[in-house]
């Protein structure tokens, strides 16, 4: 019987993870080395870049970061920006390996805390198309330390109650980078995951309160990581974009891939609550994440009948929609 989906497997999320830094190298290498080698000189040579991947524990999102931005300037291309995207190569090239850690960091989105191009290709990978990200200021120190700290205790209770769903996360997701809108912003945002900064998520602070928000934006974020990687070679969904639907998440239109992500974290955050209610009865944190499930599992009944109705899924977005139902219809409250 094949495993569900909807669950975690870190033994198969390690091979699907290498299978991604090997493209990544690959994909990075050509744009480089072949596409935008044609109209601009390239600062750094095929052997250094070789030996800067060699050196890595894994690519940080910096790395995912910098080939969005060559990739942005192949596909509109856009030639006139080659040379700086280059040199935006180069300048990641030349930061120091201290800076590709594989154990899990919290950092302020800010120039004070980032290297000055980490922070600019991030900024560019994090952007979009509503302006939830814009202008983004970076975390105090008070609300850094405060979210490390929840963040640490939050990692803490998965690895030693729900350890697949710790595992699983960090393979998924080790960067986390605090950032809040400007004061007086319209929008607002709890958190953002891009596959352009594979292996971060950017998270508000301010709405970290405590473990069950902590644990709850944790696997939300990471499972929208999670969901990136189905897509590597399928499209999961085969609705046109342009074709939107209103969902009762979100008071703008948007396209059946965006609802079915939101299906998609509804669920998994229900199911990782599930994983540690049933571990952990007596916790002080116990009845407020069981409030926090019951949202998220009243999320997912919302959009499960618009997914059922609207979207025309290939055979592996059959499957995955499958799976989470049987995962969700599956639990015991």
């Amino acid at each position: 019987m094949s495993k569900n989906l909807a669950f975690p497997d870190p033994a198969a999320l390690k091979t699907t993870r290498a299978e991604v830094f090997s493209r990544l190298k690959g994909s990075l290498g050509r744009l480089a080395f072949d596409l935008l080698a044609e109209h601009a000189p390239v600062p750094v040579a095929p052997a250094a870049f070789e030996a800067w991947f060699e050196a890595m524990d894994q690519p940080p999102p910096s790395v995912f970061a910098v080939h969005a931005v060559l990739l942005d300037v192949a596909l509109k291309e856009n030639w006139t920006l080659a040379p700086q995207a280059l040199s935006q190569l180069q300048a990641m090239m030349e930061l120091q390996p201290s800076r590709q850690s594989s154990a899990p960091c919290v950092t302020s989105f800010s120039v004070s805390d980032m290297e000055d191009i980490e922070l600019e290709v991030l900024t560019f990978a994090y952007q979009d198309d509503v302006g939830y990200l814009t202008n983004l200021v970076g975390s105090t120190n008070a609300e850094t330390e405060e979210v490390t700290s929840l963040i640490g205790q939050a990692l803490d209770i998965l690895e030693h109650q729900a350890p697949c769903w710790h595992a699983e996360l960090l393979l998924l997701t080790n960067h986390f980078f605090l950032a809040s809108p400007p004061a007086g912003a319209a929008l607002s945002f709890g958190g953002a995951s891009v596959f352009d900064a594979y292996g971060s998520v950017l998270v508000n602070p301010r709405m970290l309160r405590d473990i069950p928000s902590t644990l709850m934006t944790l696997i939300h974020e990471s499972s929208h990581q999670h969901m990136f990687l189905f897509h590597l070679d399928d499209p999961i969904l085969l609705n046109p974009p342009e074709a939107t639907f209103s969902s009762p998440l979100r008071s703008e239109p948007r396209p059946m891939e965006g609802i079915f992500h939101a299906l998609w974290v509804s669920a998994r955050e229900a199911l990782m609550a599930e994983a540690l209610l049933m571990a952990c009865g007596q916790a002080p944190w116990h009845d407020e994440l069981m409030q926090r499930q019951a949202k998220s599992l009243s999320a997912f009944h919302d959009l499960e009948a618009m997914v059922r109705e609207h979207a025309v899924f290939t055979d592996l977005g059959s499957r995955l929609f499958a799976d989470v139902r049987d995962a969700i219809h599956g639990l015991k409250r």
